[in-house]
């Protein structure tokens, strides 16, 4: 292996140049309100030597800047959950970002699924961004690609997404020790995310049924997994923004006393007591039929509560006056607030925080807004935004959170999440309140809300009633309640039907441009490419065919509409033809009837269309046919090059709408009427000109034949 050529004095001044550059990053409008724990010296040495640029940063700064936005003007994006990357396709539509949870993605994309205990890969969430993030560059790809094969005038009519939307994710409690926070870390940021959050949650100690709430970490550890996601972000020069979740609000254990600063919310027994481990274990060898009531009544005889709620109630107001005047705001731990009580109190206070303790060692943990509000300022300069998970929202609390925080960072983003089952209006909250909740919110700096859980919730509940409808109508239910429903957009639904959005262009103009070549000789004998811009168009078919009536019921349950028999007839057709074999067909079906035509925007994507026959009259005064009228009348003047057919009734109205003029030739309803049987006629010189020599079907001799 060879060594690097490089002086010391080279190799010092790289580095030293290095330094310099992370120093001035930190110094940007995005990266200046964190504070790191360590110097820019420290990451440049942990950085590797060749530089890499993420798509991460691009989706970080598209982010930062909208919700900054939304900051200023008291506005807030609305998203939900999603792992699917055509929901995600949709969404580009209405959202400005997306979010991947980790609970969806451990329910639906991991081949043990489970409930939402953050057991599933360390990659799965990541995975998933990566999945979507990929799709969004597709989709951008072919979107591009087929605005580019329209003139440049066509394109204002064209749809033009923007699907590079920011994708934010679920980093959960960072899967196991700092290391594997910062493994973590640097797969999201390949991956593509735009912010990544970490929450305060203990590992493997979520339980849904029995009646207990949440456990958290000490703040230490909370802040050092915060710390650990910073660092490898800074190590990979990443703009990735890391959205800081406390998870404190309804929590009732935490895992460890370690940490001074969360010793006043930890609460104990202030009476003696059996130890409530081995009362829940008696009881249960005694077969008890309620746990849950045995851990209750234990909770009430214990009298359990924090340290400073035990002072103040054996202590008189004096006393307590002037405990809580020495204790005041500075960080004390329990020792020191034992030894300010001991001298205060006269009383001797009892309090045992080890006899509470679960069966897994969790401690028991005073829940409220000042817990939560000191570890969202402690952990708000190593992130970008602070999301309280208060999602059983009560309306002071949340103000009184955003406003405290807000008081020490002003410019401060924050996020919410919703739940799917809190019952907002037995909560107190009006229907006028719950309407303008968002929009209250965003008033205090919330500038991104999500709904996570809709692709479970939400993608369940539509996907039964299609299952219902499906089993009691079949195809007339799809028909009636979904297909036409959906080509009758405008623009259309996305979908297969829809060759601009289905990749349809794009996937023929790389065979086009590999195999399709007009290759001549150039100067000085060279092979050269001479293309038209003709040439350079994908090779393809695109029929479109406007139903203009519904076939008789034996014919339409054997063979569909009529649109469906033009499309069957003409793929075998082009199946025994050579030349037609090789050609991709599509087609595109609209229901006239129901006023259903091609915009300009799909005309620009179609090569033929044919128009079906009809029990009605092209004379009709209806108003579907005069529409079809003016839209073949258009058609024929601005879109020449599309090739027009029409079948019985479709000829007819071919002819009316461009031959029932003034000029020759003129077209006009027989004023005879209706014919009926076996009828001679006599073609005109002029007819027989233009189309060539005609006889009759010597076996059906009411028909022509053109030879």
């Amino acid at each position: 292996m060879p060594k690097i050529n490089q002086t010391l004095d080279a190799e010092q001044a790289a580095f030293d140049a290095k330094v310099q550059e992370i120093e001035q990053w930190w110094k940007t409008p995005r990266q200046s309100h964190i504070q790191r724990p360590y110097s820019a010296a420290r990451i440049a040495s942990l950085r590797g030597l060749l530089p890499q640029k993420y798509a991460s940063s691009d989706m970080a700064l598209k982010l930062w800047q909208q919700l900054n936005d939304h900051r200023k003007n008291g506005t807030h994006e609305m998203t939900f959950g999603v792992t699917d990357p055509i929901i995600a396709s949709q969404m580009a539509k209405y959202q400005q970002s997306l979010y991947v949870s980790g609970a969806l993605c451990g329910f639906s994309e991991v081949s043990e699924p489970g409930m939402d205990c953050c057991d599933y890969p360390m990659d799965t969430v990541p995975k998933v961004v990566d999945k979507i993030m990929k799709s969004q560059l597709w989709h951008s790809q072919r979107q591009n690609h087929y605005r580019m094969l329209q003139p440049k005038e066509a394109r204002s009519e064209l749809e033009n997404w923007d699907y590079l939307t920011p994708i934010v994710a679920d980093g959960d409690m960072g899967f196991g020790g700092l290391t594997s926070t910062v493994k973590m870390t640097k797969l999201f940021v390949e991956a593509g995310v735009a912010m990544f959050h970490l929450d305060d949650l203990a590992i493997g100690k979520k339980k849904f049924t029995v009646g207990q709430g949440r456990t958290v970490v000490p703040t230490s550890e909370y802040l050092d997994r915060l710390t650990a996601a910073r660092m490898q972000i800074d190590i990979m020069g990443a703009e990735t923004m890391l959205l800081c979740r406390c998870d404190v609000d309804h929590s009732e254990f935490i895992t460890d006393v370690i940490d001074d600063r969360d010793h006043k919310y930890i609460q104990g027994a202030t009476v003696p007591v059996h130890p409530l481990r081995e009362v829940l274990k008696e009881a249960a060898e005694a077969e008890s039929s309620s746990l849950l009531a045995v851990r209750v009544e234990w909770i009430k005889s214990a009298k359990l509560c924090t340290f400073d709620e035990a002072v103040k109630a054996i202590a008189s107001d004096s006393e307590f006056s002037l405990y809580t005047t020495e204790v005041g705001n500075k960080i004390k731990s329990l020792k020191q607030r034992r030894e300010i009580a001991k001298k205060i109190v006269s009383k001797e206070v009892f309090f045992d925080w080890d006899l509470p303790r679960s069966r897994e060692g969790q401690y028991f943990y005073n829940s409220c807004v000042t817990a939560v509000v000191e570890r969202a300022l402690l952990a708000a300069p190593l992130g970008d935004v602070t999301w309280a998970r208060m999602d059983v929202p009560k309306w002071d609390d949340l103000v009184s959170f955003h406003t405290q925080v807000q008081e020490v960072f002003p410019d401060r983003l924050f996020a919410f999440g919703y739940t799917g089952d809190y019952d907002y209006s037995t909560a107190g909250f009006t229907p006028e309140a719950i309407k303008s909740f968002p929009s209250d919110l965003a008033k205090m700096g919330v500038a991104w809300q999500v709904q996570p859980i809709w692709a479970l919730q939400g993608i369940n509940y539509e996907t039964e009633r299609f299952a219902k409808l499906w089993r009691e109508r079949g195809i007339e239910g799809y028909v009636e309640e979904i297909q036409k429903k959906a080509l009758a957009t405008k623009p259309m639904t996305d979908g297969f039907e829809k060759p601009s959005y289905s990749g349809s262009y794009l996937c023929d103009a790389f065979w086009d441009t590999i195999a399709v070549r007009d290759v001549g000789e150039g100067s000085g004998g060279k092979p050269s490419e001479r293309r038209t811009a003709d040439q350079m168009a994908p090779i393809r078919l695109h029929i479109a065919v406007l139903d203009c009536d519904q076939p008789v019921p034996k014919v339409y349950s054997q063979r569909g509409l009529y649109s469906d028999i033009f499309e069957t007839l003409l793929r075998n057709a082009a199946a025994q033809i050579s030349e037609l074999s090789r050609i991709p067909l599509g087609f595109s079906k609209y229901d006239c009837v129901q006023e259903h035509l091609p915009s300009s925007q799909e005309l620009s994507g179609i090569d033929a269309i044919i128009i079906t026959g009809s029990a009605a009259s092209a004379y009709d005064n209806v108003p579907w046919i005069h529409t079809l009228i003016h839209f073949i009348r258009d058609l024929y003047t601005h879109h020449p090059k599309i090739h027009i057919f029409g079948s019985c009734f479709g000829h007819q109205v071919l002819c009316h709408a461009l031959f029932s003029t003034s000029i020759a030739p003129v077209v006009n309803r027989d004023p005879l009427g209706w014919e009926l049987g076996v009828h001679p006629i006599t073609l005109s010189p002029a007819f027989s000109s233009h189309v060539g020599p005609v006889t009759s079907n010597p076996k059906l001799p009411s028909q022509v034949l053109n030879r």
